[in-house]
Formats: structure tokens, C-alpha cells, sequence
């Protein structure tokens, strides 16, 4: 039983997280998240991003989210614990991977040109 309530909060956890980050509106917003998960407070002064066209910034992923920082970009290893892909990529596994769920939880996953634009 429990397994399975484990289960079920990944997944809604996983849920909030992507329409998060893919700018969809949702009903609950990063502040409610930031208590829900007792998140530390943020820093005054987030560390600054590298002036260049490569740089393309995002927010830190996870709920607990602060600063901006430079998205991956093509080739890049991605996942749920890492920086998210700069626009026109999309996070996969690669293909023939025995565990793609694995993959994106981990950071195993490769920023690949977005197919679906």
C-alpha cells in the first residue's frame, strides 16, 4: 500500500513539474510548491549568467528553483535533476535504451532536436 502511495505522489510531483516548466498555466504556483516541499529560502543574489548568444537562460530545475542558468544545448546529457534544453530541443532517451524512465530521472537523457515543431 504504501509503495503505491509513493507511487502516485512521483507522479503528480512529475506532473507539476512539467507543466511548470512548460509554461502551461496550472492552478498551483512555484510559491505554493516552494512550501509544500519546505524548500530553503532563496539567495539574495543569484550568480551571474555568461554574456554570449550560446546562453540561453532558464530557470534551475526542480520545485525548489531560485536562480536562472544557462540551458542545454544539442548533445547535452538532461533529465528531471538537470538543466532543461534550450528551445527547439527536447530531453529523450536515447533510442534503444532499456530504461528511458531511468534516464530522464537520472540525467542520462540527450537534448535532441525538438521533432514535434
Amino acid at each position: 500500500m504504501a509503495a503505491k502511495i509513493v507511487c502516485w505522489s512521483l507522479v503528480l510531483v512529475l506532473h507539476l513539474y512539467f507543466l511548470m516548466s512548460s509554461g502551461a498555466s496550472a492552478r498551483v504556483n512555484n510559491d505554493d510548491l516552494r512550501l509544500l516541499f519546505e524548500c530553503p529560502e532563496c539567495p539574495p543574489m543569484c550568480p551571474s549568467l555568461p554574456m554570449s548568444f550560446e546562453c540561453e537562460p532558464v530557470m534551475e530545475p526542480g520545485v525548489c528553483s531560485c536562480c536562472p542558468q544557462c540551458a542545454r544545448t544539442k548533445g547535452d546529457l538532461c533529465g528531471l535533476r538537470t538543466g532543461r534544453c534550450a528551445k527547439g530541443l527536447s530531453c529523450r532517451p536515447l533510442p534503444g535504451d532499456p530504461d528511458p524512465f531511468r534516464s530522464l530521472m537520472t540525467g542520462e537523457a540527450i537534448c535532441t532536436p525538438d521533432t514535434r515543431l
